[in-house]
């Protein structure tokens, strides 16, 4: 008897018609990704110059280590700016699009101490590694549209809610690591821009959380010359 019943469930499961619709069903949640992805990264492509609060929490062995907080300036030119406050209230930075060099201006009452050093020196970089421009939503949605035919290819989820739009799906580490990290993904369907991002490892720890919010359109003047006001 029990044989029989493992034989009829290996032939459902092995018949054309189920094989078919499991794909299917794979295909259609993957198409759900790429075509959201590819939605958001020409929503972004097409913005003018913008602000958006950023809030970061980067875990060390699956616990909350911490918590960075800041606003990006971004300018449909090529500059960037980014005002913390925290964990180095009022620091300012800026970089150039293109750029290997940021500038920073470490204290807000003394406009004149500036100094330039590398994106890519230790000091300028979270506690997961990150690169200044890494953390921005250009840069995550840039990453997401270039990956979209391997995020295909492997496992993923799509959810799609009244509100946002939720999916799942495994890619290369995007800070540039060799170790395949699992990423959730909330969308908003009001402006089709990311509200949440996670990354977590292999052992399904978190790595960090990037929650983006209170985006505002900038005025349309030259920014990049404006002091940063408190």
């Amino acid at each position: 008897m029990i044989q029989r019943l493992v034989l009829a469930v290996l032939l459902t499961l092995l018949s054309p018609g189920g094989a078919h619709e499991g794909i299917a069903a794979a295909d259609i949640s993957g198409d759900q990704i790429v075509a959201v992805s590819e939605k958001m990264f020409h929503v972004i492509e097409g913005l003018g110059d913008f602000s958006c609060e950023t809030e970061v929490h980067y875990y060390r062995l699956g616990k909350e280590h911490q918590l960075y907080c800041f606003t990006f300036f971004w300018e449909k030119k090529g500059i960037t700016r980014i005002k913390f406050s925290r964990p180095y209230p009022g620091l300012t930075a800026s970089y150039k699009r293109g750029d290997t060099l940021v500038t920073i201006q470490p204290l807000p009452f003394l406009s004149f101490v500036k100094f330039r050093c590398s994106l890519y020196h230790s000091l300028v970089k979270s506690p997961s590694g990150q690169r200044m421009d890494q953390a921005s939503i250009e840069y995550l949605s840039q990453f997401f549209y270039h990956n979209i035919t391997s995020i295909q290819q492997k496992e993923h989820s799509f959810l799609d809610e009244p509100a946002t739009v939720a999916f799942t799906f495994w890619a290369e580490d995007y800070i540039g690591g060799k170790e395949m990290n699992r990423y959730q993904v909330t969308v908003s369907k009001d402006n089709w821009l990311p509200q949440r991002i996670e990354r977590y490892n292999q052992l399904n720890m978190p790595i960090e959380v990037i929650t983006f919010k209170g985006f505002s359109a900038l005025p349309h003047k030259k920014l990049s010359n404006t002091p940063l006001k408190d």
